[in-house]
Formats: C-alpha cells, structure tokens, sequence
C-alpha cells in the first residue's frame, strides 16, 4: 500500500520562492516522474482524488509582502505579495522505499493538476493566476 505523501503545490503571483533540493540520485528522480505522470498515466485534467464522488480541499493563504497603494476614492489596493494554494493528490502519491528515499516531489506547475484560481473584482481586467499553459 502507497504510503500517503502529501505533495505540496505553490503558484506564485509576484515573487519567486526559493525550493529546496534534496541529494536524490538523478536515476531515482526520473524513475519517480516517470512512474507517476507516464506508467501511471496522470491526468491533469481530472481532480485529484481516487473517488470522483469526494471533494478536493485546497487552503489557501496570501501573504502580502509590501502595500504599495492605497486611494480611498478610486477604492483600489496595489500590493505585492504570493499567494500558497495546498492540497493533496491521491494521484500523486508513491514509497518511498521504492524510490531510494524521495518523500517530496517537485514537478513544474503544468505537469499536475491545479484548482481554477482567478482574481474578481479587479479594477483592471479578470485575470487567471498560475501558469496559463
């Protein structure tokens, strides 16, 4: 039985977060991106749980790192800051064992699912988060 690793995603809006690395061995890695998107077909289009019938729960946070603006009569807020969306995906869990150790998965955002996001009630146009690939 897959032991459960929670597979933490980020999408970023203004600032580049720093990922760890860890020492896995590149044959390890590969054999680990390989299994799960190829052998075991992963679809990004799908949600990521088993059983359809279930909800996907995703936390959201927003951090704001600096408020360049505010104006009290045109109502509008310019700041800078990152938004961290956290779920887990039951299609992208694996053991560890089997893959020399690896407990954390880095994959770039257009491999892997993520929740539709989207700013409303900008005052410029409405705008999609994330990657738009």
């Amino acid at each position: 039985m897959a032991k459960a690793v929670l597979v933490s995603f980020t999408l970023i809006t203004v600032i580049l977060g720093v990922v760890p690395i860890m020492g896995y061995s590149i044959y390890n890695v590969t054999l680990l991106r390989k299994t799960l998107f190829v052998k075991n077909e992963y679809d990004k289009i799908a949600r990521p749980m088993r059983d359809q019938s279930n909800t996907t729960s995703v936390h959201v946070s927003l951090n704001i790192f600096v408020i360049y603006d505010i104006d009290e009569v045109t109502q509008t807020l310019k700041v800078s800051g990152s938004l961290l969306l956290n779920w887990v995906d039951e299609n992208l869990m694996w053991e560890p064992d089997d893959f020399g150790g690896i407990t954390t998965g880095v994959f770039p955002q257009e491999y892997v699912w993520k929740p539709g996001i989207a700013l409303k009630n900008t005052v410029d146009d409405f705008k999609t988060l994330g990657d738009s690939r």
